[in-house]
Order: C-alpha cells, then structure tokens, then sequence
C-alpha cells in the first residue's frame, strides 16, 4: 500500500501525487486527506463551480439509474475538472 507519509510528504503533497496511482486505489490518499483537511484552510472554497467530464454512454446510464435509486452512492475513479467558469469545466 503507498504510504504518503512514508516519505515525510506534507499533506499539501497529497494533491500531487500522480493520479495513475490512486486510480488503482484511492485510499491512501483519502483518510490521510480528511484528517489533515483543516490545514488546507487557504484552498477551501465556497461558491458554485461546474464540473466537466468525459464519459461514455454506458457510464451515463449508470448515473441516471443512480440518480432514480434513493441511497445510492458513487464513487467517480475518473478524473474530473472544476472551475467557477462553466466554458472552461
């Protein structure tokens, strides 16, 4: 299992770490991340923003059927930008 700290990487290294890595397995980057979470007050922001992805018409069907089943929860392994600027997201 990759260990992050490990390497006496700071949690702002968490963010950069290649994301090959936690496709296969998010994990090691998310507990770790929500514990230090309050050190990253600086990146915190409240607005809205827009998200884009790339997905296939398959996958798009599983979000719908999601969307229709009460208690549903995914999980997105794909990469996926946000901005506050809808054209660009």
């Amino acid at each position: 299992m990759f260990d992050p700290f490990s390497y006496g990487l700071s949690v702002r290294s968490l963010l950069m770490i290649p994301y090959r890595i936690l496709h296969k397995d998010c994990l090691p980057l998310a507990l770790p991340l929500f514990i230090h979470l309050p050190n990253l007050k600086e990146r915190f922001f409240k607005g809205c923003v827009y998200r884009g992805v790339h997905m296939t018409y398959e996958v798009l069907l599983v979000y719908q059927m999601a969307m229709e089943t009460p208690g549903t929860v995914l999980q997105t392994r794909s990469f996926s930008s946000t901005s506050i600027n809808r054209c660009v997201a």
